[in-house]
This record gives C-alpha cells, sequence and structure tokens, in this order.
C-alpha cells in the first residue's frame, strides 16, 4: 500500500534529489538551464 504524507523541511535534499533525477532526461535533451527543475538549488 502507498501512503502519501506532507514533505517537511527535513525532506528537502530528498525530494530535490528526486526532482533532478526525474527532470535530468529533459535537461539533456534541450538543454533548458534556466527554466528546468533539475537546475533547482535547495534554497529555492
Amino acid at each position: 500500500m502507498i501512503e502519501l504524507r506532507s514533505a517537511k523541511l527535513k525532506d528537502a535534499k530528498e525530494v530535490l534529489l528526486l526532482q533532478r533525477l526525474a527532470f535530468q532526461p529533459l535537461l539533456n535533451h534541450y538543454q533548458d538551464f534556466k527554466t528546468n527543475p533539475a537546475m533547482e538549488s535547495l534554497e529555492k
């Protein structure tokens, strides 16, 4: 069974890692370094 829960601040690094993994193929293909979510920083 899958359980969904809201991410907390302590989860930020893991969420960012998953986001980068998910969007990396699009970044490689389109080379859109300005708006691709894979380029976001932890501070944002």
